[in-house]
């Protein structure tokens, strides 16, 4: 990219420039979805298909079975909420508790995503990677276990202002 400055400060920025590019693959999901027909909000998709799968759950259930914190998935389902994709409704044994499950209209839509938009989704990222020469999502699953392993924070901690490594050139 021509003038682009996150670029320019290098890979001390990488968690920047990752949410850029997962911005614009939500933006054009979005898009695909709007224009095939899809009912499901682009960020809501794996909580549908969670839903669709497991049945009803409470929000701390999405919350560890997605890795996605408390907070986030409250903001997640207000959209599906709205669009009359889920309900929600509290734990009768448990007042504090919020369950949510899918409507008739979510089973539905939980269905068209699978039927059409999951196998175009699949193909287009791994002619992506193809393209790239890189399996990005292989690369996620290392990440995801070195960072289980080893918390960024506490790499950070552990290297020293001004120490660099040597970058594998591309």
């Amino acid at each position: 990219m021509d003038n682009d400055f996150v670029s320019e400060l290098g890979v001390g920025l990488l968690a920047h420039r990752m949410r850029r590019v997962v911005d614009q693959i939500m933006a054009d999901c979005r898009s695909y979805l709007t224009s095939t027909g899809l009912a499901v909000p682009a960020k809501g998709v794996s909580t549908v298909l969670l839903l669709e799968a497991e049945g009803a759950l409470g929000i701390t259930e999405i919350s560890q079975r997605l890795n996605f914190s408390h907070t986030l998935v409250v903001r997640l389902v207000s959209p599906l909420t709205s669009a009359g994709l889920v309900v929600e409704h509290r734990d009768p044994n448990d007042g504090r508790r919020r369950v949510l499950e899918l409507t008739e209209r979510g089973r539905r839509a939980a269905e068209e995503v699978r039927a059409r938009f999951l196998a175009p989704a699949e193909t287009a990222y791994l002619n992506l990677f193809k393209e790239i020469g890189v399996d990005v999502f292989d690369v996620i699953e290392r990440l995801d276990v070195a960072l289980a392993d080893k918390s960024f924070v506490t790499r950070l901690h552990e290297s020293k202002a001004g120490d660099t490594a040597v970058r594998k050139s591309a």
